[in-house]
């Protein structure tokens, strides 16, 4: 369908006498402007502004979704996100080499991020709502 987003999400957990399934959710919503940036920004090791592109109004962004992915193979090497806030970012969301987190951002917040060791390539995909 045109004019859509559409997520689909599964976990299992199996840890010993732990275990928890969520089962294929699956959640769609319009979108009702054909907005879309991405790119793989260099995230240093100190605090920066994610830049979200055409999908902003300079760093702050439009309400959307937004997927995030350290795509860094160097292992250990993980980078923190977060909210700013007075200029500094409030750590939220640690992302090792692979990891990823998909979120939902409401208007006029602008997030930032910081590698841990090295510097991290971050995917950056910003859909419009």
């Amino acid at each position: 369908m045109a004019g859509e987003i559409k997520v689909t999400f599964g976990l299992v957990v199996d840890n010993g006498s732990f275990s928890d399934v969520i089962t294929q959710a699956v959640y769609s919503l319009d979108q009702e402007f054909a907005g879309r940036g991405g790119h793989v920004q260099w995230v240093g090791t100190t605090d920066e502004v994610i830049d979200v592109g055409d999908i902003g109004v300079g760093s702050v962004m439009t309400e959307g979704w937004c997927y995030l992915e350290n795509i860094e193979d160097t292992g250990g090497n993980y980078v923190t996100i977060g909210p700013e806030s007075s200029g500094a970012m409030v750590g939220l969301i640690r992302l090792d080499p692979g990891e990823w987190a998909w979120l939902r951002i409401l208007p006029g917040a602008i997030l930032r991020a910081e590698a841990d060791t090295n510097d991290v390539r971050l995917d950056v995909r910003l859909f419009a709502n």
